[in-house]
């Protein structure tokens, strides 16, 4: 750990591990809902997921701090990946800009009945 004096903050150093290394060491590569927070890096983090090896039924994205642009290019990239962009949460909602998408082969297997 150092102190950042500038900032008046504590860094501390840590490993870290892909997404799907941690996943494939707790054996588990299906999950219903996973949220994605990260400081403005989503997008880097999404593209190091293998979609293709990953089940996720909800994936919630935070974007509050992603640079101009970048929030429709997340969009662009999980529609690519399987996903169906269901619901942006306004900013109101705990001053918080969500994106929160649905895997379309999940959407497929609902047996939604006409009312």
């Amino acid at each position: 750990m150092t102190f950042d004096a500038a900032n008046k903050s504590k860094i501390f150093t840590t490993q870290c591990f892909p997404l799907y290394s941690v996943l494939l060491a707790v054996n588990r590569t299906k999950l219903d809902w996973f949220r994605l927070s990260a400081r403005g890096l989503e997008l880097r983090i999404l593209k190091t997921i293998p979609w293709n090896k990953v089940n996720v039924t909800i994936l919630y994205v935070e974007w509050n701090h992603v640079p101009a642009g970048e929030a429709a290019a997340i969009n662009r990239y999980m529609k690519k990946c399987g996903f169906t962009n269901y619901r942006q949460i306004s900013p109101v909602i705990h001053n918080k800009k969500v994106n929160n998408y649905i895997n379309t082969h999940f959407l497929k297997n609902i047996p939604f009945q006409s009312l």
